[in-house]
C-alpha cells in the first residue's frame, strides 16, 4: 500500500476540515476579511506562478 496518497488525503481532509470550522465560527465582520485575504492569497499565488511559468519556457 502506498501511504503518499493517504497521507495527502488526511492532510488535506483536515485542513478543510478547520477552514470550515474557522468560518462557521467566525463573526460577520471577520469573514469580510478572511474573503479578503483569501483574495489576496489567491492573486498572489497567481503571480507566483506565472513568473514559475515563464521562467521555464
Amino acid at each position: 500500500m502506498n501511504i503518499k496518497p493517504v497521507l495527502k488525503g488526511v492532510t488535506l481532509g483536515a485542513t478543510i476540515g478547520a477552514m470550515v470550522y474557522v468560518v462557521s465560527k467566525s463573526s460577520p465582520k471577520q469573514k469580510r476579511e478572511l474573503k479578503r485575504s483569501t483574495g489576496k492569497a489567491l492573486r498572489a499565488f497567481g503571480t507566483v506562478v506565472d513568473g514559475f511559468t515563464s521562467m521555464i519556457n
